[in-house]
């Protein structure tokens, strides 16, 4: 199936298979926690454990503080959770998207199949444990600083980026990986040197000023750092660099389409 790569054309496309990626989204999040005795309850069982182990460990034994978090026990650790929702959604996500087209061969041989949508639908599985982190993490909130602040309404303006550039970022990796065998574990290693690349363990402003730069030329850097500002600290998000990551994530995301939608007329041949 080919599918022209204007702006209009890519939403159209998503919107009009909303009903499918409803459908693949479910059937994903289910697949997850097929046999399990808890089942879906694992979705924020596992946010929960992650929390009180940082709490544990950062607020009561270590007793590390932020600069920039707030005063109380398990501060450190819920600004250190915040980061890691936002970063492991991306890394999940790009990461199973490599192999999403090659895991899933019958439907490359559907012609009228919409392949664009199998990686949007990992975005949507993503999302759902995303959000059912950020439920948890806001939990937290209230019980160790017993507030939350007005700034966390605005969560999905500043995560709109994230969602954008990583479904970008989803459909390039998509394609690549039918093209490039060996892609899952580049993608693999990239991630994770990423994860150290990205002030999630450290604030950015611990680094030397000549480093900084850096920080800021990262646009995962950026919905890190504004998801803490806007849950955990209670501020605005700088407007120059939410409109910079937003840029950035808009490019990669039609970008990320048009690969998609260039090579998937070949996928067949390769598979």
């Amino acid at each position: 199936m080919h599918v022209q790569c204007s702006g209009e054309t890519v939403w159209s496309a998503i919107l009009r298979q909303r009903q499918l990626l409803r459908q693949l989204v479910r059937h994903n999040v289910l697949e997850r926690y097929r046999g399990a005795l808890l089942g879906l309850l694992w979705s924020l069982l596992t946010p929960l454990a992650m929390l009180a182990v940082y709490s544990f460990v950062f607020g009561f034994v270590l007793k590390v503080e932020w600069k920039e978090s707030p005063p109380g026990v398990g501060s450190f650790a819920l600004t250190l959770f915040a980061g890691l929702i936002a970063y492991n959604f991306f890394s999940e996500v790009v990461n199973q998207s490599t192999t999403v087209i090659i895991r899933n061969p019958n439907y490359v041989k559907k012609v009228l199949f919409p392949l664009e949508i199998l990686p949007v639908a990992k975005l949507g599985e993503g999302l759902y444990h995303t959000a059912a982190s950020f439920l948890i993490l806001l939990v937290g909130e209230l019980v160790l600083l017993h507030r939350i602040p007005m700034t966390a309404l605005c969560l999905p303006v500043v995560l709109l980026p994230l969602i954008l550039f990583t479904a970008g970022m989803a459909w390039f990796l998509a394609a690549l990986g039918v093209f490039v065998r060996d892609a899952p574990y580049v993608v693999g290693i990239a991630t994770n040197v990423l994860f150290f690349a990205t002030p999630i363990l450290y604030p950015a402003s611990s680094l030397p000023p000549s480093f900084r730069w850096l920080v800021y030329m990262n646009p995962l850097a950026g919905s890190v750092h504004h998801c803490r500002q806007l849950l955990i600290w209670g501020e605005w998000p700088n407007v120059a660099w939410f409109c910079y990551t937003l840029i950035v994530a808009i490019v990669t995301f039609y970008l990320g389409f048009i690969f998609f939608s260039k090579t998937q007329r070949s996928f067949a041949d390769v598979l």
